[in-house]
């Protein structure tokens, strides 16, 4: 495997009573592929 190669990933995020901090959450998983 090359160090350009990219392997998927599953992220659990365990939550409750978090609606406030959920987006901002999972803007940062998102960019967590850069």
């Amino acid at each position: 495997m090359t160090m350009t190669s990219k392997l998927p990933v599953s992220v659990l995020i365990p939550a409750k009573n978090e609606e406030e901090n959920l987006p901002a959450c999972l803007a940062s998983v998102a960019r967590a592929d850069e």
